[in-house]
């Protein structure tokens, strides 16, 4: 056996693989090691992390990432804007990027990329398409057919946890916290009783009604703490 047979020999009884050599597949192993100045062991851990870098190009190429996007709250605007920044950053030629509309009434769209861009949502709402509303089984199919799901919706129906909680009941995979944090943290004066109730710190909060006469009093009392 020669010294690159007895090589090949360890390298392939360490690795515990079950793989007969010919000659003819030995020789051409020889030949090409020789001409690329390589080691069998890097020859064999190149092969194997190529073959592993396919694989995964082949995942990547089949990824895509559902953008939601709007919502019923005074933030739709700023919402749009989130949605394009994550689409710009995200998007290229080994990820497709899918977009759907939430509007006031919680009505879904599938949109296109290009009406991700108009100027307010006034205007976006105004060039929604009848055909590009989605009912409930065909909005979770899209949804189904994503990689994942990143919902970038501000304030109620977004941050309240109502949208993860659909997410999750109908066991789409999504970016962000689950259902019970977003209800748990949404409301700042519920979450910071939350937080005393299990021990952690949290800075002095207060709150208060508008136009309540002793609206003046309590943030007096506050400061002065």
């Amino acid at each position: 056996m020669s010294i690159l047979q007895l090589s090949f020999y360890h390298f392939i009884k360490i690795m515990r693989l079950n793989i007969e050599i010919n000659e003819k597949l030995q020789n051409a192993i020889k030949k090409y090691a020789n001409k690329n100045n390589l080691t069998i062991k890097n020859f064999i851990t190149t092969a194997i992390e190529n073959e592993i870098y396919k694989k995964d190009i082949k995942i990547v190429n089949n990824f895509s990432v559902g953008i939601i996007c709007g919502g019923p709250s005074a933030e739709r605007g700023i919402s749009l804007n989130s949605a394009r920044s994550v689409a710009d950053h995200l998007e290229s030629e080994n990820i497709e990027i899918k977009v759907f509309y939430v509007d006031k009434q919680l009505n879904y769209y599938k949109i296109s990329r290009n009406q991700l861009y108009s100027n307010t949502p006034s205007d976006f709402d105004f060039k929604l398409q009848v055909d590009q509303l989605l009912s409930t089984p065909d909005l979770i199919s899209e949804l189904k057919n994503t990689t994942i799901v990143f919902p970038v919706i501000h304030g109620d129906y977004g941050e309240d946890g109502k949208l993860q909680e659909f997410l999750e009941k109908n066991n789409i995979p999504f970016v962000g916290s689950g259902s019970v944090a977003c209800k748990n943290s949404f409301n700042k004066i519920n979450c910071t009783k939350i937080l005393d109730d299990n021990g952690f710190y949290h800075f002095p909060a207060v709150s208060f009604s508008e136009n309540k006469k002793e609206n003046h009093k309590i943030i007096k009392r506050f400061f002065d703490l």
